[in-house]
């Protein structure tokens, strides 16, 4: 399933606790609530358009029990679902696989992946160390040749086939070495910190951290989203971006993707 947290009483309407505690067919029922986890009872219903949409993808009608309608509600979804989508209407879409904090996620992650042939349509993204990502990679090949005897891999095959994005507050350029010197994953860092920290976190970032990540082809990403959160404090508008643009940064995460591509 596709959430924010591992508990449902953000994203959905009259339901609480842990989604590993429910079933699909429980979960396929629950409306999702608009905006960011909005609150009270509104719940997102779907056009004409998007049903069609969601219609045309290979297993939505077997996942829910029934085909997508105009005016139904918006339920939780699936992230084959979501990745069948993206092959058919955007194959240079990438997502971000956030939270991806432990093994069983991952291994579960890069499995699907691996199946549909999308493992570069996805970020696994997380805070781990490479000493973290060592133990999972073992854990991914053992989950795969046990489902796929016939096409068996080796840990070098995971290291060389997904894209990783480090997430870390404070620049760390030993961090992401030790990565680069465990495998051919690392591509790229995401910096986010709060105006507490803004005048430290920068200049390290143009003092260095800048320079090492574009040496070594790691993208580096800005967060703008949640203002006055994660990009020292600043709001989400084109100030902002021009000066995170201009500090090194090469990508921008915004809640004003439209505003953003204008720019």
């Amino acid at each position: 399933t596709l959430m924010h947290a591992s508990t449902v009483d953000r994203n959905v309407v009259g339901h609480t606790g842990k989604v590993a505690d429910y079933t699909w067919s429980q979960l396929r029922s629950m409306a999702l609530r608009p905006e960011q986890g909005g609150t009270g009872s509104t719940k997102y219903t779907m056009s004409a358009a998007q049903a069609k949409v969601l219609n045309t993808l290979p297993n939505y009608s077997a996942h829910y029990g029934k085909a997508a309608s105009s005016g139904a509600t918006v339920n939780v979804a699936r992230f084959d679902d979501c990745m069948d989508m993206i092959a058919i209407y955007g194959p240079k879409t990438v997502v971000t696989i956030d939270k991806c904090s432990n093994e069983t996620v991952f291994s579960a992650c890069y499995k699907l992946l691996r199946e549909k042939n999308m493992l570069g349509n996805a970020y696994f993204k997380c805070a781990k160390l490479a000493s973290d990502m060592t133990a999972w990679f073992p854990v991914a090949v053992k989950d795969w040749n046990t489902a796929h005897p016939e096409e068996p891999i080796t840990v070098d095959d995971v290291k060389n086939s997904i894209l990783f994005l480090q997430v870390m507050g404070n620049p760390n350029q030993s961090i992401l070495q030790d990565h680069l010197n465990n495998g051919n994953y690392l591509k790229a860092v995401e910096i986010t910190y709060g105006e507490d920290t803004a005048a430290a976190r920068e200049k390290l970032i143009t003092n260095g951290f800048a320079d090492f990540c574009h040496a070594n082809g790691i993208a580096l990403y800005g967060a703008t989203i949640f203002a006055g959160g994660w990009s020292g404090g600043r709001p989400d508008s084109e100030k902002t971006w021009a000066y995170m643009l201009n500090m090194g940064f090469d990508g921008i995460q915004t809640d004003r993707p439209a505003e953003l591509v204008s720019y």
